[in-house]
């Protein structure tokens, strides 16, 4: 496994994982919700961000993106490779890279996710409903231990 800076070869395949992860973590959004998010996070999303993919032989086994100074936008691993940990490895790479706090927005319908960031040391520090899918979304937040 290898981390490394998202380049635009890498394009594809950062989209159909984040698709397929989307449609299987967040079906409650309905069939088709995400396939009209596509070009939003080629042309936006993928542009705004700082983005690294995990390489597992030769192809992409995952990603995740950082906004600004800590605002962990995405964190997906294709859906064969979950449970692998690969989503913690890109986790902590990010938590490496990040200025010593992140936050992130996870799905109430969405419990593995929220357990997963719980395990990585986040805490939610509050709630509100999310406009795009109109589900509640937690946030929560990491902060980096004056010992790390």
């Amino acid at each position: 496994m290898k981390i490394e800076h998202y380049q635009s070869k890498d394009e594809t395949e950062v989209l159909n994982i984040w698709m397929k992860a989307s449609e299987q973590a967040h079906a409650f959004a309905g069939v088709g919700f995400w396939c009209g998010l596509v070009e939003e996070m080629k042309q936006v999303y993928l542009p705004r961000a700082r983005t690294w993919v995990c390489r597992d032989g030769g192809g992409v086994a995952g990603f995740a993106c950082l906004v600004g100074e800590g605002e962990l936008a995405a964190l997906f691993v294709a859906p064969e490779r979950q449970c692998e940990g690969i989503g913690t490895a890109l986790l902590e790479w990010v938590k490496e890279h990040s200025k010593g706090m992140l936050t992130v927005g996870v799905y109430e319908e969405n419990p593995r996710a929220r357990a997963f960031y719980e395990r990585g040391g986040f805490v939610e520090i509050g709630s509100r409903d999310d406009e795009l899918t109109g589900s509640r979304e937690y946030r929560m937040e990491w902060k980096r231990q004056s010992n790390q």
